[in-house]
C-alpha cells in the first residue's frame, strides 16, 4: 500500500484506513487527538496521537512497541486494543478493539456515542455542547464556546486534557482522558462559580512536583448545564520559567558587574549556602512600625557587643529595610548572625517579592521606588554595607547586609 506524502496529517487522504476494519465507519480524526497506551505488563504508558478510528478499531500513531495496550476514554470505560499483524507503517500502528470495558460490562466494539466522540471535531463538538439549547441563545453560546477554542487554540495547537459536559450536577467526558489531577468536586465548585457571576470560571491545577500544569475552563451554558476545557500547559510554563530564569541571570550578571561584587542576586539554596558559614544569634518579629524604635535598639546593643563602635550606620541601614518590609510586606523579621569576623544581618518578608524587570533600577538608581521595591533603602544598605545579598520571588523577598567588623571599627 503506497501512502500519501502528507500522512497522517492530510484530512481528506483516507488510504492509511485500510489498516483497520470497520469499512463505512472508519473515519480519519483531524485534529489528532492525543492518546496514553498503557502497558498493563510492566505499568509504561506511551504517549500517542489517534489518527482514525471505527467501531473495531484504531490508527494510532506512536513510537511505542507494537504489542497490546489499554486506552482508558474516562473514569468508567476502558478500551483494550492489539495490534493488527503486518499493518503498520511509518510510526502507524493499526489496532484491533478487543474489548470495551464500562464498569462491569464488556463489549467487543465501541458504542455508537463513544465512536462519535473519539472523531468529533472541534466544531462537533460544540454542537454536541449545546445540542439541547433553545435556539434564541444557541448561536450566542456556540460564539462564546467558539472564542474560548479559539483563545487556548484549543484541541489542535496545544496539548488537550479533556473536554467535559456538567448537567445538573454530572460530569461527562466528551474527549481526550481524564488527568488524575482532575478532581470531579473542584470541578463542581469551579462550575458553581461560573454560574453565579454567569461568566466563564477559570483555575489552573498544579501537581505536587510543580511539573505538571493543566489550565481548566468552565464555561456556563443554561440553567444547571455548563462545559470544562482542560489543557495541559506544563510546556508553556516551563519555557515561561526558562525565560524568566535566564533574565533573572542576566540581571544577577549586570547588578553584580555594576556595583563591582557588592551586590548580588542570590536564590534560595544560595541562601542556604551562604548561612553555613555564619552561627544565628537571635532575631525579632518586624510587626509595625511602633517596633522599629525597639529594633533599632536591639540591633544598636548587638553590634556594640562584637566590637562595632560605629554602629549607626549599621542601625540606619537595618532600620530602612525593616521599614520596607512592613511597607511591602508581611509575615516579617530581622535576623542577627556572626561568624567572629562578620556580621550578618537578614531581613526576610513574605511579600509578593520584587519584579524582576525592575530588580536592575531598584538596585541602581538612587531613590527609585515602586509599590514593590524598596526604594531608597537598596542605596542606604548598598553604601553602609560591606556586602549585599537580595533573594526575592514570589515567596517573598530576604536582604543580607554583611558588615565587617575590622571595616567598621575604623
Amino acid at each position: 500500500m503506497e501512502f500519501c506524502i502528507e500522512c497522517p496529517n492530510n484530512p481528506s487522504c483516507e488510504k492509511c484506513l485500510c489498516l483497520i476494519e470497520g469499512g463505512l465507519l472508519r473515519k480519519k480524526v483531524y485534529p489528532p487527538k492525543n492518546v496514553t497506551l498503557f502497558d498493563k505488563a510492566n505499568g509504561t504508558r506511551y504517549l500517542g496521537r489517534l489518527i482514525a478510528i471505527s467501531r473495531l478499531g484504531m490508527i494510532v500513531e506512536t513510537s511505542a512497541p507494537i504489542q497490546p495496550y489499554s486506552i482508558e476514554l474516562d473514569e468508567n470505560t476502558t478500551i483494550m486494543i492489539s495490534p493488527i499483524h503486518k499493518k503498520n507503517v511509518s510510526g502507524l500502528i493499526g489496532f484491533d478493539i478487543i474489548k470495551v470495558q464500562r464498569g462491569t460490562e464488556n463489549t467487543d466494539k465501541l458504542s455508537k456515542e463513544e465512536y462519535e466522540l473519539l472523531f468529533s471535531s472541534q466544531h462537533e463538538l460544540i454542537n454536541k455542547l449545546t445540542d439541547h439549547l433553545d435556539d434564541k441563545v444557541k448561536d450566542s453560546v456556540k460564539e462564546m464556546l467558539q472564542t474560548q477554542f479559539i483563545k487556548s487554540e484549543l484541541l489542535d495547537r496545544l496539548i488537550v486534557g479533556s473536554a467535559f459536559k456538567y448537567e445538573k450536577g454530572r460530569i461527562r467526558l466528551l474527549s481526550g482522558e481524564k488527568d488524575p489531577l482532575i478532581q470531579e468536586e473542584d470541578l463542581r465548585h469551579l462550575m458553581s462559580e461560573a454560574f453565579k457571576k454567569n461568566a466563564p470560571s477559570r483555575e489552573v491545577v498544579v501537581s505536587p512536583d510543580e511539573q505538571k500544569y493543566l489550565d481548566i475552563h468552565a464555561i456556563p451554558l443554561s440553567f444547571n448545564t455548563g462545559g470544562f476545557l482542560t489543557l495541559d500547559i506544563s510546556d508553556i510554563v516551563a519555557k515561561e520559567k526558562a525565560l524568566r530564569q535566564e533574565q533573572w541571570e542576566s540581571y544577577r550578571d549586570v547588578i553584580f558587574s555594576l556595583t563591582q561584587s557588592k551586590i548580588e542576586l542570590v536564590q534560595n539554596e544560595e541562601v542556604a549556602h551562604i548561612l553555613q558559614y555564619y552561627k544565628k544569634d537571635s532575631e525579632m518579629t518586624i510587626e509595625g512600625a511602633d517596633r522599629l524604635g525597639e529594633i533599632r535598639k536591639w540591633m544598636k546593643e548587638k553590634v556594640e557587643l562584637c566590637g562595632i563602635t560605629s554602629s549607626f550606620k549599621i542601625v540606619l541601614a537595618v532600620t530602612e529595610a525593616a521599614t520596607n518590609a512592613i511597607k511591602h510586606a508581611k509575615d516579617s523579621k530581622v535576623e542577627y548572625w556572626t561568624n567572629g569576623n562578620e556580621v550578618l544581618v537578614l531581613i526576610r518578608d513574605q511579600g509578593q517579592g520584587i519584579q524582576t524587570k525592575i530588580l536592575p533600577k531598584a538596585t541602581l538608581i538612587k531613590g527609585f521606588s515602586t509599590k514593590s521595591s524598596l526604594g531608597q533603602g537598596f542605596h542606604i544598605m548598598t553604601q553602609y554595607s560591606d556586602k549585599l545579598y537580595i533573594k526575592s520571588d514570589r515567596a517573598g523577598t530576604i536582604v543580607g547586609m554583611v558588615f565587617n567588623q575590622q571595616n567598621r571599627a575604623m
